[in-house]
């Protein structure tokens, strides 16, 4: 049997190897089980397969936003963005017995946040957001609720999401990409190569940057840095269909221009 530090040492410097070349973490493990002489990778599956791991998409509102449940095996989950209807995220969290451990906010716009209150009220779980979405989330001016007749901002007291964080053991990034508001931002879950692009980028689209606190120059900004992430990853947007980052760094106009 392999030592735990020497099976983690040895994932650890076959994947740095990998990643030179540009494979994701999915590709790496899949190259290194054809290779059926290194155990560490076989043990690495199976410590993976013990763990199942479901993203479920939940269109919302007016506005169609789609909010992610991600969940595991052991019936926990965190939510992505429940922009509306709390009644129809809230039944199926029940029907699949889920426990809700934390909601999770990519910006402060009203279509992103609009059951979170109702959610909190019911399963009273902490809400994270980056600390500069927070004006906009307390302002219905800035979360464009106003602007749409029915201003509202939350009761639900919000935490500061942090760079890295754990929740039901994944490893949750958060990539503050501002340009369409104040505290924009993209979720990275590299256990399940998922990218979570809010508002910031779409199928073959990005978010607009003709709101209160939006700026055509930071959005620029934050477009080099998505062209320069250098991995793969399943795109799934705020708004509309699926993608991956590499096909909309080659193929989305707003990327390539």
């Amino acid at each position: 049997m392999v030592k735990k530090t020497t099976l983690i040492q040895k994932i650890k410097e076959i994947i740095q190897k990998e990643w030179k070349s540009k494979n994701t973490v999915l590709d790496v493990i899949k190259k290194q089980l054809i290779k059926k002489k290194n155990k560490p990778f076989w043990l690495f599956f199976f410590i993976l397969k013990g763990t199942k791991i479901m993203i479920k998409k939940l269109i919302l509102g007016t506005m169609q936003t789609n909010c992610y449940v991600i969940y595991n095996d052991n019936h926990e989950c965190f939510i992505i963005d429940p922009g509306a209807q709390g009644q129809k995220v809230a039944k199926f969290l029940e029907e699949k017995e889920l426990e809700l451990k934390a909601i999770l906010l990519t910006h402060g716009h009203f279509d992103h946040i609009g059951a979170v209150d109702y959610l909190y009220e019911r399963f009273q779980c902490p809400v994270y957001a980056q600390k500069e979405s927070f004006e906009i989330i307390r302002n219905p001016q800035y979360n464009l609720s106003a602007m749409m007749g029915e201003s509202f901002t939350l009761k639900a007291p919000l935490l500061e999401a942090t760079s890295t964080m754990n929740i039901i053991g994944m490893t949750v990034q958060w990539l503050l990409l501002e340009g369409h508001c104040y505290g924009s931002s993209m979720i990275y879950v590299p256990q399940e190569n998922a990218l979570f692009s809010g508002d910031v980028l779409f199928a073959g689209s990005i978010g607009r940057y003709d709101f209160p606190t939006s700026s055509h120059l930071t959005t620029k900004e934050s477009l080099k840095k998505i062209k320069s992430l250098q991995f793969d990853a399943r795109l799934l947007p705020g708004h509309g269909e699926e993608s991956s980052l590499n096909y909309e760094q080659k193929h989305n106009p707003f990327l390539r221009s």
